[in-house]
């Protein structure tokens, strides 16, 4: 069956349904089951007035709802990283490596509320 085809197209669509169907699963359980989210930092007024520096008008609602973006969409992949697991300097490329290698669809809002809310909660010492 030539990749073109229309059966290929939809046996394509299927096989990429099926493994989004597999993660939104996988991430649901990870996240009740194990409470993977609830040892996530949750974000506080100091570390909200921090980030308006490289953030403007971040405030503590907007770090939260960035904290269940983060826990919603990369629980359904792996663990989760607590946001000191890496350096502030690494995150950004770690993010754009799960959006380019792991084609994780992200939007622009997204992609922007994962990166502030691990910059912004993570404490002031060295990670990797």
């Amino acid at each position: 069956m030539p990749a073109s085809s229309p059966r290929a197209h939809c046996a394509t669509r299927l096989r990429r349904r099926t493994s989004q169907t597999q993660a939104i699963i996988l991430g649901l359980f990870g996240v009740n089951s194990f409470g993977c989210v609830s040892s996530l930092p949750q974000p506080t007024a100091a570390q909200a007035a921090s980030a308006q520096e490289r953030f403007p008008g971040t405030t503590v609602e907007a770090l939260a709802d960035a904290r269940t973006t983060y826990a919603q969409i990369c629980a359904g992949c792996h663990t989760l990283y607590l946001p000191d697991h890496l350096s502030a300097e690494r995150w950004p490329a770690t993010i754009h490596r799960m959006q380019t290698k792991h084609r994780v669809a992200l939007t622009e809002s997204q992609h922007q509320q994962v990166l502030m809310y691990v910059l912004s909660v993570r404490s002031p010492r060295q990670s990797i």
